[in-house]
């Protein structure tokens, strides 16, 4: 499947990210009549002002660790493609010098062991607040092997990606 936002519709200061996001769900419902569905993260970041603009569609919660601990994004919309007409909020967020956002899909926390026990979202959040201060181009190796040791040879059901940013 193709997808075409018009020129008119493109990622401009002035276009808020919840309309995109309303604009993609209604592209892919009715290319898909909605058979299928996606959960999304889209956000727009501001390095000068640490802001950060976003719609979060159903996807895992991302997180921000700083040195007070680790703060849950959560849900603002239904995951994309389920119904004809969603509607989206868009919600802001700072992050604070030195702070790191977690992004990762599904694949991390539903990992399981030969047992069927998932890594789950409490190891996983532990797992990103003990990683805060660690060299940025380090942080993702460290992720996947740890939840890679954790599954101890079963075979992976699911895609395992992880996006880490840092606000200077």
């Amino acid at each position: 499947m193709s997808y075409e936002l018009s020129k008119n519709e493109g990622l401009t200061p002035r276009v808020s990210v919840a309309r995109l996001v309303a604009r993609l769900n209604a592209l892919i419902f009715r290319s898909a009549s909605g058979r299928k569905y996606a959960t999304f993260f889209f956000a727009r970041y501001t390095p000068s002002t640490g802001l950060l603009r976003y719609v979060n569609a159903g996807h895992n919660p991302p997180y921000i660790a700083t040195a007070g601990g680790l703060t849950e994004i959560g849900s603002t919309g239904r995951p994309i493609g389920l119904l004809p007409e969603s509607s989206y909020t868009e919600e802001t967020v700072e992050l604070p010098p030195g702070s790191t956002l977690f992004l990762y899909t599904d694949g991390l926390n539903e990992a399981a062991d030969p047992d069927e026990t998932e890594f789950g979202n409490d190891r996983l959040r532990s797992l990103f607040l003990a990683q805060r201060d660690a060299p940025l181009t380090s942080i993702p190796s460290r992720v996947l092997d740890a939840v890679t040791s954790f599954e101890r040879g079963a075979k992976p059901t699911d895609d395992k990606t992880i996006v880490v940013m840092r606000r200077a």
